[in-house]
C-alpha cells in the first residue's frame, strides 16, 4: 500500500493546513513535511496541494518558494552575471535591479511573482518618466534572471512567458 504523499487538516472555519510528505531527513531519519496554510474553501487547500504534488512530481524544490527574488537576483549575479559579463555591464546590471526591480518586487518570494507583478512594476517606472531605453534595459536584465530561475527549476514557468 502506498504512503500518503500530501494531507488537508482543517485547522478553522476557513483555514486549511496542506502537508506534503519530503521524505526523510538524512541525520535524524525522520519524516520531513512542508506545511503550508491555505485560507479559503476546501476547494482551494485541494488545488494549492495538487499544485504543490505537481510541482513535487516535476522535480521542483518545494522549499524554493520561500526564497525571495532579492535572494535569487544576488545568486544569479554572482553565478551566472559575473563570470560572463564585463565589469562595466555587470556594474550596470547591478544598478538596474537595484534602482527599479529591487524596491517593487525584491522582497516577494521568487516563486509567487506573476505577470502582473512584472506589468505592474513596468507601469511605474513608465510613470516615473524613465526612458523607453531604461525600460527596455531593465526588462533585459530581469527576463534573463527569470530564464534561469526557470532552467534552475526555482520556478516553473517564466512569469508572463517574457520572451
Amino acid at each position: 500500500m502506498a504512503r500518503k504523499v500530501g494531507q488537508i487538516v482543517r485547522r478553522g472555519s476557513c483555514t486549511w493546513l496542506v502537508r506534503v510528505y519530503t521524505g526523510r531527513d538524512l541525520e535524524t531519519k525522520k519524516r520531513t513535511y512542508l506545511n503550508q496554510t491555505i485560507h479559503g474553501g476546501l476547494r482551494d487547500a485541494q488545488a494549492h496541494l495538487n499544485n504543490m504534488l505537481g510541482e513535487r512530481d516535476r522535480g521542483r524544490r518545494l522549499d524554493s518558494s520561500k526564497q525571495t527574488l532579492n535572494q535569487y537576483l544576488d545568486r544569479w549575479l554572482e553565478l551566472c552575471a559575473k563570470p560572463r559579463l564585463r565589469a562595466k555591464s555587470l556594474k550596470d546590471y547591478e544598478g538596474l535591479l537595484r534602482r527599479y526591480v529591487r524596491p517593487e518586487l525584491g522582497p516577494k518570494a521568487l516563486a509567487s511573482i506573476s505577470a502582473f507583478d512584472i506589468q505592474t512594476l513596468y507601469g511605474d517606472l513608465l510613470g516615473r518618466s524613465l526612458s523607453a531605453r531604461s525600460i527596455r534595459y531593465t526588462h533585459a536584465v530581469l527576463r534573463s534572471a527569470l530564464k534561469q530561475a526557470t532552467r534552475w527549476n526555482l520556478v516553473l514557468v517564466k512569469p508572463g512567458r517574457l520572451s
